[in-house]
């Protein structure tokens, strides 16, 4: 999923929303890790968040070598 995920972003226009629980999970991994950079806005009720990710950092698309295809 952290692949398919880079992969979007790397390739679609930024910013980029996101609304599915999953993915806004995924991102916050991406984001602890230094890979992207996201902006999270909580909903009002639980699972309801948005994440906007504004760039795919220079160490996210280095990463994008090493990550084996999903």
């Amino acid at each position: 999923m952290l692949y398919s995920l880079l992969q979007r972003l790397a390739l679609g226009p930024l910013p980029m929303t996101f609304t599915n629980a999953q993915e806004i999970e995924h991102l916050r991994t991406l984001r602890d890790g230094g890979w992207v950079k996201v902006s999270f806005t909580p909903g009002t009720k639980p699972g309801q968040g948005t994440a906007t990710v504004t760039e795919l950092t220079a160490l996210g698309r280095v990463a994008m070598r090493f990550i084996p295809p999903e």
